[in-house]
């Protein structure tokens, strides 16, 4: 019997503990520009797109204007072959940009950032670099540096397959005003309360068939 109960619990412990969602923020359609408008080229999306309430918070920074809190902005073609991106539109009067893509899990779950595409303005090659951490900073989790996109036809893709508890950021700079994201693929999982239910019943029935064992002894 206590053979069985250990087993039952370290079953529940290795499998069916966390509730995993898959979200993707392709920047398709209308992404929130404005309180009722579809984006056009160059505004700045809402804060409230790619939101799954109760689940994941997400945000997206320009931190190089003199307000760090603004949005990125939406731009539909000429990205090699995306449609739909996300760029920093701020700069610092001498080319550079840095932008942020923050996906938070709103239960402190864990996020892993599955694959991501960037492409190069207008329909070039770019350098760039690509910094993923764990919300904070810290040390990188993923990391490129090099040529972004080629032509009308080639965009650069990326599987980091990397996670952090609590959420990631997603930093790109020099530039981020010619390279933007797209198609940003993440799993958020989050603990489910009638798991762990289970497992702490199991766990207390193992204890109370010991305590049993014992006063017969």
């Amino acid at each position: 019997m206590k053979k069985s109960i250990t087993a039952f619990a370290a079953g529940m412990l290795l499998s069916g503990a966390a509730l995993a969602s898959t979200h993707t923020l392709t920047f398709d359609g209308s992404i929130a520009c404005g309180p009722t408008a579809a984006c056009g080229d160059g505004t700045r999306i809402q804060q409230s797109y790619g939101d799954v309430a109760g689940i994941v918070d997400v945000s997206t920074f320009d931190l190089v204007t003199s307000n760090p809190v603004q949005s990125l902005k939406w731009w539909d073609s000429q990205y090699n072959d995306l449609r739909g991106v996300v760029w920093s539109g701020g700069g610092d009067g001498a080319g550079q940009s840095h932008a942020r893509i923050e996906i938070k899990a709103l239960n402190g779950g864990l996020v892993t950032l599955n694959s991501m595409d960037f492409g190069a303005w207008a329909n070039a090659t770019r350098d760039s670099n690509i910094v993923v951490t764990a919300i904070g900073g810290g040390a990188p989790l993923f990391s490129y540096s090099g040529a972004i996109g080629a032509g009308s036809t080639t965009h650069a893709s990326f599987a980091p397959g990397v996670s952090a508890n609590g959420g990631l950021w997603i930093d790109w700079y020099d530039t981020a005003y010619n390279v933007g994201i797209d198609n940003v693929a993440f799993t958020v999982a989050v603990p489910e309360p009638e798991t762990y239910a289970l497992l702490l019943a199991g766990l207390g029935l193992m204890g109370g068939v010991a305590r049993r064992r014992a006063a017969h002894r």
